[in-house]
């Protein structure tokens, strides 16, 4: 999804309000002698990670439509139609999205009942937790968890 911001230098007033916006420069404690406004942007390697994770959450939230590898070209066409997508990320995020199907192959064949983003309660000694698992497999009594994660890979310690 984006969000575009357009600003204009162009002053403009509004004749049916009685409020008038002041201009940020002209904002300042009465005991200073300059603004002591100050406009940060942050650092090219916040910016970096920010849209790694940015990344990371929209793969996850591909993966949690995608059953096959028959699905990928399906959701990101949907995603295009939707304009949440351009065609360039479109083939990005599809070289991607392919390499982890292919990848976990296992998770993503066709024998497999597809149960995605489901709460699941989990009790043990007394005390009940909830979790929320990308995708639940099963196939007749077999289940298998998926919890995928798309960040760098770190060492817990």
């Amino acid at each position: 999804m984006r969000y575009i911001l357009k600003c204009s230098k162009k002053n403009s007033k509004v004749k049916t309000s009685s409020f008038r916006t002041k201009d940020i420069r002209n904002l300042k404690n009465i005991n200073e002698k300059n603004t002591s406004v100050k406009i940060a942007t942050p650092s090219k390697n916040y910016q970096v990670r920010n849209e790694k994770v940015r990344i990371g959450l929209f793969v996850h939230e591909l993966l949690s439509k995608i059953n096959t590898k028959k699905d990928i070209q399906k959701v990101l066409e949907s995603y295009l139609l939707e304009g949440q997508i351009t065609v360039t990320e479109k083939n990005e995020i599809e070289e991607t999205l392919q390499e982890i199907v292919t990848a976990h192959a296992e998770f993503f064949d066709e024998r497999w009942e597809v149960i995605n983003e489901k709460d699941i309660m989990i009790s043990e000694r007394g005390e009940s937790r909830i979790y929320r698992p990308d995708r639940i497999l099963k196939n007749g009594e077999d289940y298998i968890i998926v919890d995928f994660k798309t960040g760098e890979v770190t060492e817990k310690k």
